[in-house]
C-alpha cells in the first residue's frame, strides 16, 4: 500500500494526473490566488507556504486531511471538519511534503515546503 501511494504521490507530481480519472490536472484544478485551491470539487485555502511551524486549512470539506514526507510516510493525518484546522508541524524536519484532503471519492493533492 505503501509503495502504491508513493509511486501515485510520484506520477502526480511529475505528470500532473488528476487521481480519480488520469485526466491532466490543469483541467481539474487551479489556483484561485496564492493560497486558494480548487481541486476535483474540493475547496481549500492553505497557509502559509511555505510552512514553519504550523499549516493552516481552511475548507468547507468534510474528510481527512494527510501530510507525507518523500519517502511516502504519513507523518500527519487528522479529521477536517468545515472550517479551520491548524496543523503542528514544529517536529517535521525542512523539506517537501505532500498535502492530501480526501472527501469520499474526491481527492485534493498538493506539493508543499516546509522552510
Amino acid at each position: 500500500m505503501k509503495k502504491k501511494l508513493l509511486l501515485t504521490i510520484i506520477l502526480l507530481s511529475i505528470y500532473g494526473l488528476n487521481a480519480k480519472n488520469g485526466i491532466p490536472s490543469h483541467t481539474k484544478k487551479h489556483a484561485i490566488n496564492n493560497s486558494q485551491y480548487s481541486q476535483s470539487g474540493i475547496d481549500v485555502k492553505i497557509y502559509p507556504l511555505p510552512f514553519l511551524d504550523k499549516l493552516t486549512i481552511e475548507s468547507q470539506t468534510i474528510g481527512t486531511v494527510s501530510l507525507f514526507n518523500v519517502l511516502g510516510d504519513i507523518v500527519i493525518q487528522q479529521p477536517i471538519k468545515s472550517g479551520i484546522l491548524e496543523l503542528q508541524t514544529t517536529n517535521l524536519s525542512n523539506g517537501i511534503y505532500i498535502l492530501k484532503i480526501t472527501q469520499g471519492e474526491s481527492v485534493f493533492i498538493k506539493k508543499i515546503m516546509k522552510n
